[in-house]
């Protein structure tokens, strides 16, 4: 009887630690070239291959990873990447309007996405016998009509949010969204706005929703998804508004200590933090170690991350940037292309090891865009910002933490020498910037999970209850087949039942 006790104890161990037994096929999808995307959820990528899962993975990132992945099957997707992208002047994107930066999204990047499955890669795909488990993709920036995959595999969709859920696509999917307290993550807003920041961002939001479902999503989206994905089968493809409905899970590269505090439904799961390093196994190259090991009033590290270089940015901004870092003690560590002459205390790179770089002891400040990547890790090691934000969320990103007290922002239009030294030298020299730091990052660490661990955990639920995966034009239906608890009816009521209030 002990024996029997016994067995059964260590069987229920060894069964909870398998959760996913079976190796499952999945597809990720990532045809558009959006490295600093791509990146942020490839840990996750590389784990599932890890635990046994096949990966096939369709991007047009190549990560030139040093050694060979089992279980892992890239296809480079050749969809060039024009050289109206690659000298795309960001900074004066990101001063532009709201209303132009949303048509622009509305109207350029859906572009990328049609040259991305012209592509006999992507074609191949669309025509082939294969039957994938699960597919991983990422349908916010311009792809969102890469969710007819899920009805050409009859497979369930997990949906990638490298930014937050936008107004649009959390009423797409019947997600919560209030305006009174949800900051829009394009406006540089606390979640506690003043009477007249509700007012712009409930604009904005309005002006999204109108724009995103009676153009946007009817005569760009759905226009190009009947277009181009033709494959035997297609013919009962559904609307797109129904695919998007019937997404599965959604991650979203957000962590509680990343952001305020917002409602999700229970299908939306945070993960943001896959690509901070857990483990320090890597270490700096020899040259680096020297230098910022003798750095006696310590190191700042500059970088604007993947997407922005000196070809992007106006010359003004160049100039004020070499003559502040020139004039500064501390040694500085640059992601820079072009070398400086006349500055030994200054060091420029390419590519740098950007997480052992901020882990550093004598790493005193990170000058960087606001990238949500790039403020995940250097909250993870508790290192001092000063922001400097260009387009998209990165006002947002700086704004929060400006508001937690770990650092410092400032406007890149007119930016002068005397503001930029100023700034670095305030976060330097007041103490409490480093100690909230410090403190957010041990808070940033105490969880009772990585966010890697939740997201395959969440990956492989959504595989063990494959139920999920067949489409039906009825949407009351296709809600059944889902996992329970994890929908609101939002998204399938009624415009009347949904916003009528009945009073006593």
């Amino acid at each position: 009887m002990k024996l029997w006790k016994k067995l059964s104890f260590y069987g229920f161990i060894l069964l909870s630690s398998l959760r996913c037994a079976v190796p499952a096929k999945i597809l990720f999808l990532f045809p558009v070239h959006l490295p600093s995307h791509y990146r942020a959820f490839a840990p996750l990528i590389e784990e599932l291959a890890i635990r046994g899962h096949q990966i096939t993975a369709y991007t047009n990132v190549d990560l030139k990873r040093q050694k060979p992945l089992q279980n892992y099957k890239e296809i480079l997707v050749d969809a060039p990447v024009t050289p109206s992208l690659k000298n795309f002047n960001f900074a004066e994107w990101g001063n532009a309007t709201l209303f132009v930066y949303m048509h622009d999204l509305w109207t350029i990047l859906p572009k990328f996405v049609e040259e991305a499955l012209q592509t006999a890669e992507l074609q191949a795909l669309m025509h082939s016998k294969e039957s994938f488990d699960l597919i991983i993709t990422e349908t916010t920036f311009g792809q969102e009509c890469l969710l007819a995959f899920g009805h050409k595999f009859q497979a369930p969709i997990i949906n990638l949010h490298p930014l937050f859920v936008s107004p649009f696509n959390a009423q797409l999917n019947g997600l919560p969204h209030p305006f009174s307290y949800v900051p829009d993550y394009r406006l540089p807003f606390t979640d506690r706005m003043t009477f007249w920041q509700r007012t712009k961002n409930v604009a904005l939001g309005v002006y999204e929703l109108i724009g995103g479902n009676f153009y946007y999503l009817p005569f760009v989206q759905e226009k190009l998804m009947r277009k181009l994905f033709r494959y035997p089968g297609s013919e009962s493809l559904p609307p797109l508004r129904e695919l998007m409905a019937n997404v599965s899970m959604h991650f979203v590269d957000s962590h509680p200590m990343a952001s305020y505090v917002r409602p999700y439904s229970s299908n939306v799961i945070g993960i943001g933090g896959l690509n901070v390093k857990t483990t320090r196994k890597d270490k700096l190259p020899q040259d680096l170690q020297k230098f910022m090991d003798e750095a006696t009033d310590g190191v700042i590290y500059f970088s604007f991350g993947s997407f922005i270089n000196e070809k992007t940015l106006p010359p003004y901004l160049k100039d004020v940037f070499f003559e502040t870092l020139k004039g500064l003690k501390q040694r500085i560590i640059w992601k820079w292309n072009e070398e400086i002459d006349g500055a030994d205390h200054i060091l420029t790179r390419a590519w740098l090891p950007q997480q052992e770089i901020l882990a550093h002891p004598n790493c005193k400040l990170f000058i960087t865009h606001g990238g949500v990547n790039s403020l995940m890790e250097v909250i993870s090691v508790g290192v001092p910002v000063l922001g400097l934000p260009l387009f998209a969320d990165q006002f947002f990103n700086v704004a929060y933490y400006e508001h937690i007290g770990v650092g410092l922002g400032a406007n890149t239009d007119g930016l002068t020498v005397t503001e930029f030294g100023d700034k670095i030298n305030k976060i330097l020299q007041t103490p409490s910037y480093k100690e909230n730091a410090k403190r957010m990052s041990t808070i940033f660490h105490d969880q009772p999970q990585t966010s890697l661990e939740t997201a395959i955990y969440w990956v492989e639920y959504v595989i063990r209850h494959k139920d999920i995966s067949e489409l039906s034009q009825d949407q009351q239906n296709m809600q059944k087949k889902l996992a329970p608890n994890f929908r609101t009816p939002e998204n399938i009521l009624p415009w009347k039942g949904l916003h009528i209030e009945l009073t006593a």
